[in-house]
């Protein structure tokens, strides 16, 4: 599922991303679109095509789909933070049941790291992606913690249901919005410029 365009930028804005998304994790296997904890854990791989994606595109192995890189130079004003965009870090959620299993786990941080020190450059511009991990109740913490700490986000999230699974993304997604600060800047992206100060309040 490609990234969801930021609306303020799209004309026209972009569909929600969210049905699609939630199509994978639904319990209905209808059009072969469910995720299951099965087969092997690709952490180094799954990492190394969202470098892919976000740098020039993802193309799906089978060429049925392609998807061209979610981020633009204009996605970055110059007032971000650690190479974040105007209002929001650019981030990388990796949910995995358990350890890596295809590579090396040298080869997992070594991707986050990749992400998060490298970066990605678009436009001219690079981007420093932050790796988030939710360790849901099989993999080595000490394995996902190293994974978080490389990709810039500390320590892995751990989840062995759905209410801890809901409240690590919860806490995921809020520290990725920035609060609306008085500096004629839309610091949270939702279209609207210094909402909640007195007019002028920043002189």
């Amino acid at each position: 599922v490609p990234m969801q365009q930021h609306n303020f930028w799209s004309s026209p804005p972009s569909a929600n991303n969210v049905p699609s998304l939630l199509s994978w994790a639904d319990n209905n296997c209808s059009g072969d679109q469910e995720l299951f904890a099965v087969g092997n854990t690709p952490l180094n791989g799954m990492l190394r095509d969202m470098r892919r994606y976000f740098e020039t595109g993802w193309t799906a192995p089978d060429g049925s789909v392609s998807y061209p890189s979610p981020l633009s130079a204009q996605d970055l004003d110059g007032a971000g933070v650690n190479g974040s965009t105007g209002c929001r870090s650019v981030n990388v959620i990796l949910q995995t049941d358990g350890d890596e299993t295809c590579d090396t786990q040298a080869d997992a941080v070594a991707a986050a790291t990749a992400l998060y020190q490298t970066g990605v450059t678009v436009g001219g511009k690079t981007f420093k992606i932050r790796t988030h991990v939710i360790n849901f109740a099989g993999g080595s913490v000490a394995n996902t913690n190293a994974i978080a700490a490389a990709g810039g986000t500390g320590s892995s999230y751990f989840a062995t249901n759905e209410v801890q699974l809901s409240q690590a993304l919860a806490s995921i997604i809020a520290s990725a919005t920035q609060p609306e600060v008085c500096d004629n800047t839309d610091n949270n992206c939702n279209g609207c410029t210094d909402e909640g100060y007195n007019h002028y309040c920043n002189t």
